[in-house]
C-alpha cells in the first residue's frame, strides 16, 4: 500500500523501532526540521509534554516541570513553529508502544492537539506558513509498529508499508 501525504498534519505513522534511522534519514534528505523526543518511557500526556518542551521550539517557554494545560501547550508550541518558520516538521517518538497499556486515550488526545497546530498554523496572513506540515512518528515493536519505508522522489514523500513475510 502506498500513498502520498497531503495534509497539514500527515497521517500519524506507527513504525518498528528498527526503521527509525533508515526514515530519519529519508526525512532529513525531504528537508524536514527533527525533533526527537528524549524521553523513551512517556506513558501518559503529562509525559508527552515534558518530553515536547525539551526539543520543540515553544514561545513562550513552557516550563519543564509541573502540570501543563493543553490550551497553553498548542499556543507555545504553535508559535515557536512559527518562529522558526520551516515548512515541514517531524516528531519522532521512540518506543511510543509505551502508550498502549493506559495511555491510548492520551496518545489521541496528543494527535488531536498536533492536528490543531498543524491546521491552524497553516496558511496565509498573520505570519502562518502556507505550507506547514507536521508528521508524527511512533516508533515500537510487536504488531502495531510494522516496518514502513518512506520514500522522497524530489517533490512528495510516500509511505510504503513493508508486506509481512
Amino acid at each position: 500500500m502506498a500513498y502520498q501525504i497531503t495534509n497539514a498534519l500527515w497521517p500519524t505513522s506507527c513504525a518498528c523501532a528498527d526503521d527509525r534511522d533508515s526514515i530519519k534519514t529519508v526525512l532529513v534528505t525531504s528537508g524536514f526540521a527533527i525533533f526527537e523526543l528524549p524521553d523513551d518511557q512517556i506513558s501518559d500526556i503529562e509525559g508527552f509534554f515534558r518530553a515536547v518542551v525539551q526539543v520543540v521550539p515553544a514561545d513562550p517557554p513552557l516550563p519543564l516541570s509541573g502540570r501543563l494545560i493543553a490550551d497553553a501547550f498548542v499556543d507555545s508550541v504553535w508559535e515557536g513553529f512559527r518562529l522558526l518558520g520551516v515548512d515541514k516538521v517531524a516528531i519522532l517518538w521512540k518506543n511510543a508502544d509505551n502508550m498502549l497499556n493506559g495511555g491510548l486515550q492520551d496518545l489521541i488526545t496528543i494527535s488531536d492537539l498536533l492536528q490543531e497546530i498543524a491546521r491552524t498554523l497553516r496558511g496565509t496572513g498573520g505570519g502562518r506558513l502556507p505550507h506547514f506540515t507536521i508528521h508524527l512518528i511512533l516508533f515500537g515493536t510487536g504488531p502495531n509498529f510494522p516496518e514502513v519505508r518512506l520514500v522522497w522522489n524530489g517533490a512528495n514523500l510516500t509511505r510504503v508499508s513493508v508486506p509481512e513475510q
